[in-house]
């Protein structure tokens, strides 16, 4: 940990890089306490995060609150302890459609009332495919 730590710190590892080692961190928390903390952890924060945006796009009391979909992306993914907290905050859990800027915009376009016909989904989806 002290040379990942000084690695970082020395600019050595990215974000992308650091980022990287999420899945070893899941993978290993099948047999590692202190892994598991860091699983659990994240994911407590990820929930977190997520209350705020829904607080702020779907307010208490709103229809669009309870049921507000939740989909989790990169190296944590929608692990089952995850879905199971998001359903019991009232998260409806799903799996990613694409990559997280596409399910952005879905978003963005249904916010602004604009509703993609499923030729305009899958363009947008392919056209936000991670490259290499």
């Amino acid at each position: 940990m002290r040379e990942i730590l000084r690695e970082l710190h020395a600019g050595r590892i990215d974000r992308a890089g650091l980022a990287g080692f999420a899945r070893e961190v899941r993978e290993a928390a099948a047999t590692d306490a202190v892994a598991a903390a860091c699983v659990r952890e994240a994911g407590e924060e990820l929930l977190r995060l997520a209350e705020a945006v829904r607080g702020r796009l779907a307010p208490r009391g709103t229809a669009e609150h309870a049921g507000f979909p939740l989909a989790v992306t990169g190296g944590l993914g929608m692990g089952e302890v995850i879905r199971a907290r998001a359903a019991a905050a009232g998260f409806a859990p799903m799996e990613p459609l694409g990559e997280p800027v596409a399910g952005a915009a879905l978003l963005a376009a249904r916010a602004a009332g604009v509703e993609l016909d499923a030729g305009a989904r899958v363009r947008l989806l392919d056209a936000c495919k991670t490259k290499g």
